[in-house]
């Protein structure tokens, strides 16, 4: 029996000659491997921690073709592509990469120029520079002129790095500088600030020349420094655009692209076809103008999309990465991890987020634990990693209710965050504060794809069982470090919870929804609802929320998205819109716009801030405005806010603005809806905004706070008809267009 070992350049009935190559297992002297479902894990060598599902961490260009890729047990490769400026399948080193190194696997980072340099930045912060030189471009023979050089140390304090090309190396602060250096032998020169505004969520990249590549919401853009000045005035110009101004067809960086320098592009591509296998496919692209995009009009593409390998999975964690399995549990109970890592040992530590003082303490730990390479199971995406529970923290009773992270930390510094929520053994809190954590699983695309991937025919199952990034809770972490600082008590939950539980929120004063709570299943909105009518307050602070129905296994623990044959399962098209119960509905006319909001007419809750009719507030906020990326708006929805319960509105996005704030009586209670996913950011920097959302707080609190006219009073509205069928058929089609190009920017 013979499977394929690993990745090959190409397949096909091509000759085996001197500059091209028939797919099969890597050359036997160079590397063997031991994909899951070949070898048996249990007797295979020590030494194999590597799955064929997740090959490589690491994949970057040389130049001329030359391809460097890092496996995840640390063992780093060199391949040559000759059809690099073609587009041919025409590959080197007849039987595979040739393995060149070891330890590669504690790197954050690592880019390379022209002249065999390579750039590595561990995750202690250190920046390193070693140096292969080739002797032989047919096969990759070659000598390390270089070792291993320590150029500088710190680097860790930045968002992201790049660079490579021409020794050019870059760097961005939280606050979106971009810092550029340039090794030329000896000493690294300091990082110089040459542009500011490159605080966005996109692939970056740079070229020979000078030339950087970034991913924005309109597209692919090019930018040029070059002798100390940009090219173009520093104005983006734009060479792979979106179609309808919201895609991106390049491959998405959840999965791989890296640059090979001259305008070459490399991806791994997604299968959108046969979910749930793996992705494999090595695309190529060749922009034929790299250097001279702004004087010659535009982008001249030589070459696109056009397969040269498959067999390249790719995962950029699967050297240290793990789960927490459930993501939250209860004060005095145990909460458990699984952990797969290449490293021999890790070490482990507990950390708490959302201290109004920005410090993310550790409460356990560090302790050491000896290292597990885990294989993933078949279905893994459907049925979540399969992985053994290794990793093990008591959870005290004197915890606080809130977000944690176990950090498990391997050689030289790098590490992960293994989110997990802790939640009261009984309600504790004046407040119940509800995270969107259906809304991060619908978007952790680990392993390549996830509730927006473009397999559109099909319904998502995904497990919770896998990896997840603890990035996706920061715009909610904004929300519990305000609330810390207010002095309000408060309980946090996972939406599996709710779904567990409905009368949850009966113990608390007020319910607060997070940044994102677009996805309920019906036992969680009927929750919302029967809160209301026995007099509860929700203080929803998000936007596009209680948008989509999704359901749970048995278990809970994989979220089911979408209708059988792939469609959105919208709640509204039941007759169920989002504004029965908050007042708003999501609006998509002012996606990704961002402003300020605006007063429209005094209020009760404006009392404080010295606001008045036409006054703006939350300009600033850490994800941009306070009105802005995702909103809800007035659509005629059955339950929306009347025009006497609306105080503000975003001063932005199509006609009708971006998003409506408001406080709207529900059933016996209230619901305050602030309508936007960027609300939660600007809390800790606008103090109007913040007047505003505290006197919610005490209004639910102190129930003699004056509220608005009651609505009672104006004629209620018709109830909006349900669309017919086909008009919602059209719709789920467009949603899951527009959605899924959108996805790719979280």
């Amino acid at each position: 029996m013979t499977r394929q070992d690993g990745p090959r350049p190409g397949a096909g009935s091509v000759p085996c000659g001197r500059r091209a190559f028939l797919g099969g297992a890597l050359a036997a002297g160079i590397v063997t491997a031991a994909p899951r479902g070949w070898l048996d894990p249990a007797s295979a060598a020590p030494a194999v921690k590597y799955d064929a599902e997740q090959y490589w961490i690491r994949m970057f260009g040389g130049g001329n073709g030359i391809i460097y890729t890092v496996r995840a047990d640390g063992v780093l490769f060199w391949w040559r592509h000759a059809g690099w400026f073609s587009g041919a399948f025409d590959w080197l080193n007849c039987g595979g990469g040739r393995a060149i190194g070891t330890g590669w696997q504690n790197t954050m980072w690592i880019g390379a120029a022209a002249d065999g340099s390579i750039f590595a930045l561990r995750g202690n912060g250190e920046l390193w520079r070693y140096q292969y030189v080739t002797t032989d471009l047919n096969e990759g023979f070659g000598f390390w002129a270089d070792g291993g050089t320590l150029l500088a140390t710190g680097w860790d304090q930045f968002d992201r790095v790049f660079g490579g090309p021409d020794g050019i190396l870059y760097a961005i602060d939280h606050d979106g500088i971009l810092f550029r250096t340039q090794f030329t032998g000896g000493a690294l020169p300091p990082l110089q600030p040459i542009g500011n505004g490159w605080n966005f969520s996109g692939w970056v990249a740079a070229d020979s020349g000078g030339v950087i590549y970034a991913e924005m919401l309109v597209g692919l853009a090019w930018f040029r420094y070059s002798g100390g000045a940009w090219a173009n005035n520093a104005q983006k110009i734009i060479i792979d655009e979106r179609p309808g101004g919201v895609g991106y067809s390049l491959p998405t960086p959840n999965i791989e692209l890296f640059t090979g320098m001259g305008g070459t592009f490399y991806g791994i591509q997604p299968d959108f076809q046969h979910v749930p296998q793996y992705d494999n496919t090595l695309k190529w692209f060749r922009l034929a103008n790299p250097l001279t995009v702004a004087s010659d009009g535009g982008p001249n593409w030589a070459g696109y999309d056009v397969t040269v390998g498959t067999g390249w999975t790719v995962q950029r964690f699967s050297a240290l990465q793990g789960y927490a399995t459930p993501l939250s549990v209860g004060k005095g109970q145990v909460a458990r991890f699984a952990v797969s890592t290449t490293f021999d040992s890790f070490t482990a530590t507990v950390l708490r987020f959302g201290d109004s003082s920005g410090e993310v303490p550790a409460v356990w730990g560090p302790q050491t634990f000896p290292g597990q390479f885990q294989f993933l199971q078949p279905g893994y995406r459907i049925e979540g990693c399969g992985w053994t529970e290794n990793l093990s923290v008591p959870v005290p009773v004197t915890w606080r209710s809130g977000v944690y992270a176990v950090e498990v930390t391997g050689k030289h510094g790098i590490s992960q965050l293994l989110p997990f929520i802790v939640k009261p053994g009984s309600p504790q809190g004046q407040f119940m504060v509800l995270l969107p954590t259906n809304t991060y699983h619908a978007y952790n695309e680990w392993g390549g794809h996830g509730q927006y991937s473009a397999d559109l025919l099909k319904q998502r199952v995904l497990s919770m069982n896998r990896p997840m990034p603890l990035g996706f809770f920061n715009a909610d972490l904004y929300l519990l470090m305000w609330m810390d600082r207010e002095g309000l008590t408060f309980d946090v939950y996972a939406d599996a919870d709710l779904d567990a539980n409905p009368s949850l929120p009966q113990s608390y004063t007020g319910l607060v929804l997070g940044s994102h709570p677009e996805y309920y299943s019906p036992a969680m909105r009927q929750a919302l609802i029967t809160y209301q009518d026995s007099g509860g307050k929700i203080i929803y602070c998000g936007g596009n929320g209680i948008f989509e129905r999704v359901s749970y296994s048995a278990d809970r623990s994989q979220v089911i998205f979408r209708r059988a044959d792939g469609a959105r399962d919208l709640w509204d098209d039941y007759g169920l819109p989002a504004s029965q119960i908050v007042g708003t509905n999501y609006n998509a006319c002012s996606d990704y716009t961002w402003g300020p909001y605006k007063v429209t007419q005094q209020h009760p809750l404006l009392t404080g801030t010295g606001l008045n009719v036409g006054d703006t507030f939350g300009a600033f906020g850490y994800n941009g405005p306070a009105s802005g990326l995702e909103t809800d708006n007035l659509l005629g929805g059955d339950g929306e806010a009347f025009p006497e319960e609306i105080f503000a509105v975003g001063a932005h996005g199509c006609a009708s603005g971006g998003a409506v704030m408001c406080l709207v009586q529900k059933g016996n209670g209230w619901a305050f809806s602030a309508s936007s996913m960027s609300f939660t950011g600007a809390l800790l920097t606008d103090t109007k905004m913040s007047t505003i959302l505290r006197n919610v707080f005490d209004l639910a609190l102190n129930e003699s706070t004056a509220l608005p006219p009651s609505p009672a009073l104006v004629p209620a509205r018709p109830a909006k008809p349900v669309q017919p069928p086909a008009a919602r058929e059209e719709n789920a089609r467009l949603w899951l267009v527009r959605k899924h190009i959108r996805a790719r920017r979280r």
